[in-house]
């Protein structure tokens, strides 16, 4: 049999036991998809995952997996006192800059689309930078119903992820008070769920798919919300203070896509429970583009024509109705 030649073959060796997988991804605090695509080398573990692999190796792989690290990876091993606790990042301060210009450009019915699709690219190269899957998803509440004067639920506006998610959310779904960008708005604080599967978390989340770890952070301006922007991780216990910290600055920075009207005071955040989303929400949602042609074709025969942004709000209100009554009916 061929030895191994890279550390990824090296890998991929030891895991192709599936206990010895199991093991390694418990211990390391990651998911086992995620070993896997550092074996076919999809993925780059980060440092502190090179050096704790290292003690949980069998003993026969540990020197040659550390020659192949230093020689890959220029790696060192000194101080481990700060693998789990690495430094916080600061966003540059040129994307700041970038931003603002952005901002100060841009026409109105682009403006909010693609200052927050500029954020989170940088966001998602900074939060995620060996692209081990994350998904960074806005969140932004829905006017006050007339009735109530009051916000009852959140819709994902836009979004960006890394495999194993789509590199591209668009808004699809709604969310209320069962949710961590719930939780988030109404408290108008940020939230961290370190492992979504522990049932004793004590912050209310919706696990999807291989999501393991989650993070949120309000947008606010002045006192007022206008949403949050949620952070989801394949792996446990990604959102240590430091990243968390990052997460909130790019929550701040987000701020500046978003109109005056747009934020809330806590007052009027009063969050119902929504239905689930694929058991109800998405029959609803799959209408949406053919609503909005006949939202326009309705508004053009009286007289009273719309642009499309325009129909895509009064869509999203119809939507959002017709998914809460589902829940109180």
């Amino acid at each position: 049999m061929t030895e191994a030649q890279s550390w990824n073959e090296v890998l991929a060796g030891i895991i192709r036991m599936p206990e010895e997988k199991r093991r390694l991804a418990e211990a390391l605090g990651v998911n086992q998809i995620t070993l896997t695509r550092w074996a076919l080398g999809a993925a780059l573990p980060r440092a502190q995952h090179r050096r704790r692999l290292l003690d949980l190796v069998p003993p026969e792989y540990r020197e040659r997996l550390k020659t192949m690290f230093v020689t890959e990876f220029a790696e060192t091993f000194g101080d481990e006192s700060d693998w789990r606790e690495a430094p916080g990042e600061n966003i540059p301060a040129e994307f700041y800059t970038k931003v603002l210009q952005e901002s100060a450009t841009l026409p109105p019915p682009l403006r909010t689309w693609s200052l927050v699709n500029l954020i989170l690219s940088e966001a998602i190269r900074q939060l995620d930078p060996t692209r081990s899957g994350m998904d960074i998803a806005v969140v932004q509440c829905m006017p006050p119903r007339s009735e109530t004067m009051k916000v009852h639920s959140l819709r994902l506006l836009q979004g960006q992820g890394t495999p194993p998610w789509r590199t591209e959310l668009a808004g699809s779904a709604f969310f209320g008070a069962e949710s961590l960008a719930g939780r988030v708005v109404a408290t108008c604080r940020s939230a961290v769920i370190q492992d979504i599967g522990l049932q004793e978390a004590m912050v209310p989340a919706q696990k999807e798919g291989v999501e393991m770890s989650a993070a949120a952070c309000p947008i606010l301006r002045a006192g007022q919300v206008a949403g949050c922007v949620v952070f989801s991780s394949t792996e446990l216990h990604y959102f240590l203070p430091s990243r968390l910290a990052l997460g909130e600055h790019y929550a701040d920075l987000l701020s500046v896509a978003f109109k005056d009207t747009d934020f809330y005071p806590p007052s009027s955040i009063e969050l119902r429970v929504l239905p689930p989303y694929s058991e109800i929400q998405q029959s609803y949602l799959t209408s949406f583009q053919a609503r909005v042609v006949e939202t326009l074709r309705q508004a053009a025969a009286q007289g009273q024509p719309l642009d499309r942004l325009q129909a895509e709000e009064a869509v999203w209100k119809q939507l959002e109705e017709e998914i809460l009554k589902e829940r109180y009916v």
